[in-house]
C-alpha cells in the first residue's frame, strides 16, 4: 500500500518531466555557461540536460533568474533556440485567459491547467499551456500553444515515458 501511495504522490511531480538526461556542466559546449553569465548574471544554480527529440539533440539549461523559472534550449553548437519562462495562468490578460479557456472547454470534457509558460522559439512568441484533460472518457496530458493574441496555434499530446522501477 505504501508503494502505491508513493507513486500517487510522486506522479504529478514527474508528470511533465521530459525524457531528458541530466549531464554535468563540463560536458556541454563552453559558450552555454558564457551565454548564461552574460545575459542572466547572478542566475541561480543551473541544471543541464541532453534532450533527444527524434534525430535532433539539444542541450537544456534550467535555472532561476530574478525569481522566475527559466528553461533555455540550445543546439549542439551552443546557440540558443528556445526560451521558456514559467508564469502563473492568472497573470495572463483576461481576454487571453478567456480565449484559452474557451478552446480547452471545446476540446475537453474536463481539464486542469498544470503549468503555463511564455515561449520564445526562434523569435516566435507563444504561450504554452500544459493541461491534464478528459476526452472520450480518457485522461491524457496535452501541451496547447497559443500566440500572444490568444489565438490557438496547435496542441500536442504528451506521451509519458515509463519510469524505470527500482523493484
Amino acid at each position: 500500500m505504501k508503494k502505491i501511495l508513493i507513486v500517487i504522490f510522486l506522479f504529478p511531480i514527474t508528470l511533465f518531466a521530459q525524457s531528458d538526461k541530466s549531464i554535468s556542466a563540463k560536458n556541454i559546449p563552453k559558450n552555454i555557461p558564457e551565454f548564461l553569465g552574460k545575459y542572466f548574471p547572478s542566475h541561480g544554480k543551473v541544471s543541464y540536460f541532453i534532450e533527444q527529440d527524434g534525430d535532433t539533440m539539444c542541450y537544456e539549461a534550467d535555472f532561476k533568474y530574478m525569481k522566475q523559472q527559466y528553461s533555455l534550449l540550445f543546439d549542439t553548437l551552443g546557440n540558443m533556440i528556445e526560451k521558456e519562462i514559467k508564469i502563473s495562468f492568472d497573470t495572463l490578460p483576461d481576454l487571453i485567459k478567456k480565449s484559452i479557456e474557451g478552446k480547452l472547454t471545446v476540446d475537453l470534457e474536463k481539464y486542469k491547467i498544470e503549468q503555463t509558460q511564455t515561449v520564445d522559439y526562434r523569435g516566435k512568441l507563444l504561450y504554452e499551456i500544459q493541461v491534464r484533460g478528459k476526452k472520450n472518457k480518457e485522461i491524457e496530458f496535452y501541451e496547447y500553444y497559443f500566440n500572444r493574441a490568444g489565438e490557438f496555434v496547435k496542441v500536442e499530446t504528451i506521451v509519458l515515458k515509463p519510469i524505470p522501477s527500482l523493484y
